[in-house]
């Protein structure tokens, strides 16, 4: 029965060309593992009239910039897959390709990396929640001129290998100056987003950011929150769950030199939310 609707109503959709049937041809080409057809299909879609693309019906024009640049970039046509998304976040503010465009294709100037990831998080994507609150961290060190895209990384990343410091190292709150004290506060409400939102990094970063402002039980809470995520019992979390365990013994004591942390291997993605 659905062969004979996709013969008799949908394919004939698509030999007209109409977006949102190509679209959708271009996706069953995707999961059937044909990419190279689904390019050529979102290619068509843009290729054609303007106004009969913007004419797309339940389906969203930045669907099909977005889909383009996924396949643009599998296809290592990097500049292609980066005007594609440019298109989906700065013509139709989607969050997630907001983020994409500051994080990966892009070397933005400062102020247009916190001016998408501004938009990206107050659309209510955690990434962007948390990126910010690593930005406004580093910025609180100042030590920050270019932005550090590290993907997955936490506070002052400087390597591919996602080792971070902690923000409860080095630098104490108080012999902050007054602008590094309100770019501390900064990064600490971004990342009580991402924590509530469910990402572990975030959950960790905050807590030992209100440690640091002397709010030592409200950060105990959310480390033990985070400690108890049933993602950290996985062997690539070991090193995670093993520091995060340290934090929590030692979280009393009053000469605690909080370690770094690796979270080059944590995955901001829908698996690590919290139910």
């Amino acid at each position: 029965m659905v062969a004979i609707i996709y013969q008799q109503r949908f394919r004939p959709m698509v030999q007209r060309k109409h977006p949102a049937a190509v679209y959708l041809e271009g996706q069953k080409s995707e999961n059937e593992g044909r990419p190279g057809e689904a390019l050529k299909l979102y290619e068509s879609i843009v290729a054609a009239d303007a106004e009969s693309f913007d004419m797309i019906g339940e389906i969203s024009s930045v669907d099909v910039w977005k889909a383009l640049a996924k396949l643009r970039a599998k296809n290592r046509d990097r500049k292609g897959a980066e005007a594609a998304i440019r298109i989906a976040a700065l013509q139709y503010d989607d969050p997630a390709a907001l983020f994409q465009l500051a994080s990966t294709f892009t070397s933005p100037s400062l102020a247009e990396y916190e001016s998408f990831m501004l938009k990206a998080a107050a659309s209510g994507l955690p990434a962007a929640a948390h990126d910010l609150g690593v930005l406004y961290f580093k910025q609180s060190q100042g030590n920050i001129s270019v932005v550090d895209r590290v993907h997955s990384s936490g506070p002052n990343a400087s390597n591919a290998s996602g080792n971070v410091q902690s923000p409860g190292r080095g630098q104490t709150h108080k012999e902050l100056s007054a602008a590094a004290k309100q770019k501390r506060l900064e990064a600490r409400e971004w990342f009580h987003v991402g924590a509530a939102s469910g990402l572990i990094d975030s959950q960790v970063c905050l807590a030992l950011l209100l440690r640091e402002s002397g709010k030592l039980e409200d950060g105990r809470q959310w480390l033990l929150h985070a400690g108890k995520r049933e993602e950290l019992k996985s062997k690539e979390n070991e090193a995670l769950a093993k520091s995060i365990d340290d934090f929590v013994t030692r979280w009393d004591d009053s000469d605690i030199n909080l370690e770094s942390i690796d979270v080059g291997k944590m995955r901001r993605s829908g698996q690590f939310y919290a139910n």
